[in-house]
């Protein structure tokens, strides 16, 4: 079965309902490295780790795309001298990879470059070293700068819940309480006879 290519970027949306499990064995790491703390700081912390993590994925993607949209546009020199020779104002603009150079670069240092770009747009410091030129690269980032707004307005509120979250009674009794259950169990398999 041959398979077609054309329609081959809306495996993307699948890849996108997979990333929620991707986070499942991360969240178990941080309830196991912040099992000193009480539960609900331990799912305050974890959900502020898998955060992080999901905007360095969501940053991932982000620079793929990004490379990808610089790869559309490299404008032959060639062509563009016959048509400004002919009188047309027809210009061929191109994509920030030809325009920076850096489709000599390899596919390592370009991913490296988009990937500080996306995190320069979606933090909103926008240097303004390296821009789009095309329009499809403005909306790509007009949109991303629309990203980067959501995720820093969650970033902000989980920190300020992070550190001025106040253990209440019943989170302290709700702690003793499991530590009291884990001991009777302990108890318990002790004075179970040994079977061979």
């Amino acid at each position: 079965m041959v398979e077609n290519y054309e329609h081959y970027w809306l495996k993307f949306f699948r890849c996108l309902a997979h990333v929620f499990r991707i986070t499942k064995p991360i969240e178990l790491v941080f309830m196991r490295c912040f099992r000193k703390y009480s539960k609900t700081r331990q799912n305050d912390l974890t959900s502020f780790g898998c955060l992080l993590f999901f905007m360095i994925y969501v940053a991932h993607v982000m620079g793929c795309i990004w490379i990808k949209l610089g790869h559309q546009y490299p404008c032959d020199e060639r062509q563009e001298t016959n048509v400004y020779n002919l009188g047309l104002d027809n210009k061929c603009t191109q994509s920030w990879v030809y325009a920076n150079d850096f489709d000599v670069l390899s596919i390592t240092s370009r991913y490296i470059f988009s990937f500080y770009w996306i995190c320069e747009v979606i933090t909103t410091v926008g240097y303004g070293d390296y821009v789009g030129a095309t329009t499809e690269e403005y909306i790509f980032s007009l949109g991303l700068e629309f990203l980067g707004l959501t995720f820093f307005s969650f970033l902000m509120g989980s920190i300020s819940g992070l550190f001025d979250h106040k253990d209440s009674f019943e989170d302290l009794l709700n702690e003793k309480l499991d530590g009291l259950d884990m001991w009777v169990k302990k108890i318990e398999k002790s004075n179970d006879p040994l079977h061979l």
